[in-house]
């Protein structure tokens, strides 16, 4: 080639190596095991963000007994214990078996320390008759029913609530009632599975 046109760099043949240097070993930790239903238990995870604002229109008491009759991921169950209330005055409802399993992984695994919800692995429609009659009443319900039964599913909640008691829900718009109080309406895309048009509604016994 044309030494006018490539001339080789004046540059060494040998470099030194940089001196070696020990990196703390990188711990890698299982990922949790995600929770997989069928479309037909219509589980809409409640955003945690809609299910503290939930809490808060509760208005709970210490000695409260907190009902949540559709469990599904617990949501509304953090955020009832992140207030501080009491897990054992906490009662869970859910017929997903998976589910199920996913509420006593969160809220009741051998590592945890004290006081755990009671979670209750049946349909809430039969459950709550056999406890409507038995005598069993809450001082406070928060729910995210299933929204093709959503009827049946507030009325077997409301039966459950003592007179003074109070029912927050998240529904969909189409639920009307002249005895709830309709205190905020949710955007469109408020739940990641679907689009539909939901509001949050309050019920005073």
């Amino acid at each position: 080639m044309d030494s006018s046109v490539y001339v080789r760099p004046n540059k060494p043949k040998h470099v030194t190596a940089p001196e070696k240097v020990e990196l703390e070993p990188i711990e890698f930790s299982e990922a949790p095991k995600p929770v997989v239903v069928h479309a037909s238990t219509e589980c809409h995870v409640t955003p945690y963000d809609v299910a503290e604002r939930m809490v808060e229109l509760l208005e709970l008491e210490s000695d409260d007994h907190v009902l949540e009759p559709s469990g599904g991921t617990g949501n509304l169950v953090q955020a009832v214990k992140a207030e501080g209330h009491d897990a054992d005055l906490i009662t869970i409802v859910e017929r997903e078996y998976s589910l199920v399993e996913a509420l006593l992984q969160r809220f009741c695994s051998a590592d945890c320390e004290g006081a755990v919800p009671l979670v209750h692995h049946e349909d809430f429609l039969s459950w709550a008759e056999a406890r409507y009659n038995a005598g069993y009443r809450y001082e406070k319900i928060i729910m995210n029913p299933p929204f093709k039964q959503v009827k049946k599913h507030m009325e077997a909640a409301r039966k459950l609530l003592r007179f003074t008691g109070v029912l927050i829900a998240v529904v969909p718009t189409s639920f009307d009632h002249p005895s709830y109080e309709e205190v905020e309406t949710l955007p469109s895309d408020t739940f990641s599975t679907c689009k539909v048009f939901t509001k949050i509604v309050r019920y005073e016994g």
